[in-house]
């Protein structure tokens, strides 16, 4: 998947070109940091989602590696294990999104491609279910909270018109 406009913002930033490739990742990231925190059940299973992602696009590539162990390395340290700027994340979200709605909905059914809209709608639901609201005031009143923070919801909402 060719994207002018997520080239340009990885070049803006000192990334590589390559991170086209996990242009899926970044909203499945925006999810995780939508509560301001990665705790690290979300970290495991973003890091397996995009591991998986990456060994079909090899596969698809007749073997060949698409992304390599290091530039995987960088793109978790960038993303996962730090803080991303929110204005950064959402400028990268908002390009990846951009091919990915443009994509076919199935264009993989087997496999773990993350360009697949079902599949991709799936990592972020999970990694907003991970690790649930803590609302002490609502366990109080005896209503149960919210699992998802509102922010996780409305992301994955957005995602959800952009890929029907």
């Amino acid at each position: 998947m060719q994207n002018q406009r997520l080239k340009a913002i990885l070049d803006q930033h000192g990334l590589p070109h390559s991170f086209v490739y996990l242009a899926p990742a970044f909203p499945i990231v925006q999810v995780m940091w939508a509560d301001g925190v990665n705790q690290l059940t979300e970290q495991t299973m973003i890091c397996k989602h995009i591991r998986s992602h990456c060994s079909r696009l090899s596969e698809m590539a007749a073997g060949l590696e698409v992304i390599g162990d290091s530039e995987l390395a960088r793109f978790e340290q960038e993303f996962i294990y730090r803080k991303p700027s929110k204005e950064v994340l959402q400028s990268l979200t908002d390009a990846a999104l951009e091919g990915i709605s443009d994509s076919s909905s199935d264009s993989d059914s087997c496999g773990h491609n993350l360009y697949d809209h079902k599949q991709l709608m799936k990592a972020c639901m999970e990694i907003a279910a991970a690790c649930t609201v803590r609302d002490d005031r609502a366990q109080m009143s005896g209503f149960p909270p919210d699992r998802i923070y509102e922010e996780e919801q409305r992301l994955i909402e957005e995602l959800m018109a952009l890929v029907r």
